[in-house]
């Protein structure tokens, strides 16, 4: 997976939430990007929260290509690379909707990231590992999806392995916000977990790792809705009366092919 340089500047903003009011005196650059602020008394001021956003300037407005949380503690980087390497599991989620004999088939593909090495480069091991299909959906497909994985780290004993946790979504921007923050559920009464962090990343990018794993996720979601069309199975709902879809069914890439469960 080769990075591509962007066609159009970028523009990164990162925004700090202090949790007081406080004034910045003086800062400091590395040779390697990071900064650094201080107080009066030269202490360095710790933000509460920090958000690392990064886009393009359009017409009619601000193209967002990432939004993403990151850490508050020690010198502040703008790249979102090293923002990402604080997490264990990385899981990117594309869901994307083709109408297909008369049924709108949406298919959730979801991307899953390992570091095999931070230090002393980064390098992420990644592969498309599941796909919710679900047919006739009545709520956005990005956030069903969500909900799915949510709820089902959230039953697995085995969750704490997975670490600290991303993911990674391209939709509902104006939203995540409030999502994450727990004052409006994902979807229905699922509510976002604090052992994990949500993402935001559009595909049009190739810059970052982030846009990178959202692309893969996009691309595997795309290529299961033309094998589905190629094929639109009869098979039985894999759940009886699935929640805001009129079908469901699981499917796992394989090493050396893709097949749904059951």
């Amino acid at each position: 997976m080769k990075r591509l340089n962007p066609s159009k500047p970028r523009i990164t903003t990162i925004t700090m939430d202090m949790g007081r009011p406080v004034e910045v005196k003086s800062f400091s650059v590395s040779a390697e990007g990071s900064f650094e602020f201080f107080d009066e008394n030269s202490d360095s001021i710790e933000p509460v929260k920090t958000t690392l956003e990064r886009g393009y300037e359009r017409v009619k407005g601000l193209k967002v290509l990432s939004r993403m949380p990151i850490s508050s503690r020690g010198p502040l980087s703008s790249d979102p690379n090293l923002a990402l390497q604080k997490y264990d599991t990385i899981f990117a989620i594309d869901a994307n909707t083709k109408s297909i004999r008369g049924t709108e088939v949406s298919v959730a593909a979801i991307v899953l990231g390992k570091w095999t090495e931070r230090l002393p480069t980064l390098k992420l091991g990644f592969s498309p590992m599941w796909a919710l299909e679900f047919h006739n959906v009545d709520c956005h497909p990005d956030l069903l999806a969500l909900k799915h994985i949510v709820l089902q780290m959230e039953s697995d004993p085995r969750r704490v392995q997975a670490g600290r946790v991303a993911l990674i979504i391209d939709s509902n921007l104006r939203d995540l916000e409030s999502i994450v923050s727990r004052q409006t559920p994902i979807l229905d009464d699922c509510y976002f977990p604090s052992w994990a962090d949500l993402i935001f990343a559009s595909d049009a990018a190739q810059d970052s790792v982030c846009n990178l794993l959202l692309r893969q996720s996009d691309r595997a979601a795309n290529n299961l809705l033309r094998q589905i069309e190629a094929n639109l199975s009869p098979a039985i709902s894999q759940t009886e009366s699935p929640e805001h879809a009129s079908y469901f069914r699981l499917w796992h890439f394989g090493k050396k092919s893709l097949h749904p469960s059951g």
